[in-house]
């Protein structure tokens, strides 16, 4: 958040703002389904709030202000469109995240397919994000992320599912 030194005091900013976070936390706690909070201060500073949720959860505030509450024609303007601004982030950060998840279950896919290929040669984690152009710690926190172990885990799998192959089809 952003204080205003010459309206807020810079002697009081971090007060002002553990002051005005829990007096907010407090509101928007008790009154989850409102789209917008006007917060005042003690040294006549106004901003609007809009909380965002997503699945009953917040995910997002945004404030805009410091607001002079004498113009009221331009505080009610904001407070129309302050909430609309908010859900457009809201859905623009939704649409990205299916975008990243989207791109998350191709990765997968890919390293699966690279797997699959040299699975009986000597392959790395480096190998494998060189492959599907990621960096190592990108590629391991995809892995993970999504429940799928760790490369040598996958790798070794593949490994075990091919030996088992192996078995049941030679002949003994």
């Amino acid at each position: 958040r952003k204080t205003h030194p010459e309206r807020c005091g810079r002697e009081q900013r971090s007060y002002c703002i553990r002051h005005c976070k829990a007096d907010l936390e407090r509101r928007m706690a008790a009154s989850p389904e409102k789209d917008i909070f006007a917060v005042h201060c003690r040294r006549g500073c106004f901003e609007l709030v809009t909380p965002v949720y997503r699945n009953g959860r917040r995910v997002l505030t945004v404030f805009a202000g410091l607001l002079d509450p004498r113009e009221k024609s331009h505080v009610r303007s904001i407070a129309k469109l302050l909430p609309v601004f908010a859900a457009g982030l809201e859905a623009k950060a939704h649409e990205k995240a299916l975008i990243n998840r989207n791109n998350t279950e191709s990765c997968q896919e890919k390293v699966m397919e690279f797997i699959e290929k040299p699975y009986f040669e000597d392959i790395s984690t480096a190998d494998a994000a060189k492959a599907v152009s990621l960096s190592v710690s990108r590629l391991c926190h995809i892995l993970k992320g999504n429940s799928l172990g760790t490369f040598s885990q996958l790798l070794t799998a593949e490994r075990i599912y091919h030996a088992k192959q192996f078995l049941a089809y030679s002949d003994s």
